[in-house]
């Protein structure tokens, strides 16, 4: 699938993967369209010929940069938010599965469980933000356990995120309408 772009020769497993790389990975898996290169962050263009523009979603990430299209394609996506990308920012396990679970869009299996403990030991380390979403992989079953815990703060390796991927992958391809029917149509 083209999901990882690097060379045979600097491939290295216990890499640790980065937002920016991550993104790329998602959008590329779920085959979400790029943008033209038609961003920027102001229209200065006096041509007869019209542009589609738009103002750039984020503050710290240039056009120039190889993530740039597929960061605004996950921002157009709802997968991430505008404002500071991060793209060098170390992937951690709770990221992961927020933007994972946002790209199926079963967040609201997660709504209401900020305060709500989810079914892990180390459920005091998730972060806020990613409650919501770890409770709905939880309930889906796409969240790999070691021994109750999630380890939501631990950096993802390349290796962890091919499997994670393959996982989620797994669960679009086979899983996903059965779910839709038992929990989403039910409620």
């Amino acid at each position: 699938m083209n999901i990882f772009n690097d060379k045979v020769g600097t491939f290295s497993a216990n890499q640790v993967v980065t937002k920016g790389e991550y993104i790329r990975m998602l959008v590329t898996a779920l085959q979400i369209p790029l943008p033209e290169d038609t961003i920027s962050k102001k229209s200065s263009s006096k041509s007869s010929k019209k542009k589609n523009t738009q103002e750039a979603p984020f503050t710290d990430i240039k056009e120039s940069d190889e993530n740039y299209r597929y960061a605004v394609a996950a921002y157009n996506a709802g997968l991430i938010s505008g404002g500071i990308f991060g793209a060098n920012t170390y992937l951690t396990r709770e990221m992961m599965y927020l933007y994972n679970i946002r790209a199926i869009g079963l967040e609201r299996l997660g709504l209401g469980t900020m305060d709500v403990y989810t079914p892990f030991i180390d459920d005091k380390e998730i972060s806020s933000w990613a409650k919501g979403a770890l409770y709905a992989a939880s309930k889906l079953g796409i969240i790999t356990v070691s021994n109750g815990y999630i380890f939501p703060k631990k950096y993802v390796t390349k290796a962890e995120c091919a499997t994670f991927l393959n996982q989620f992958i797994d669960y679009l391809r086979y899983d996903l309408q059965k779910d839709y029917n038992d929990k989403m149509l039910i409620n």
